[in-house]
């Protein structure tokens, strides 16, 4: 299941470069990374390796979105408007 959340987030990353054209390299770049950092998931042996790994791909994720796109990043606190969405959507 994590694999597949972080293997989308490269996914999302690759199409919004190509929406933001200009942001392209960049956007590869950090799609490239969340892959890889998903192919490191399926060799974890245990939840915290999982966490550790998963934890590492998002932040390359909403880091190459917020500089590519102009917004804030994201952040852990509950105020952050991209938790609040993600958490609104989830339900």
């Amino acid at each position: 299941m994590v694999y597949g959340k972080v293997a989308n987030q490269a996914r999302a990353l690759r199409r919004a470069g190509q929406w933001r054209r200009e942001r392209y390299g960049e956007l590869a770049k950090a799609a490239e990374e969340v892959a890889r950092l998903a192919e490191e998931v399926l060799k974890c042996g245990d939840a915290q390796c999982v966490l550790g790994y998963e934890g590492a791909a998002a932040s390359a994720y909403w880091a190459a979105l917020s500089s590519a796109f102009g917004v804030p990043g994201r952040s852990p606190e509950a105020s952050d408007p991209f938790k609040r969405l993600t958490t609104a959507t989830a339900s």
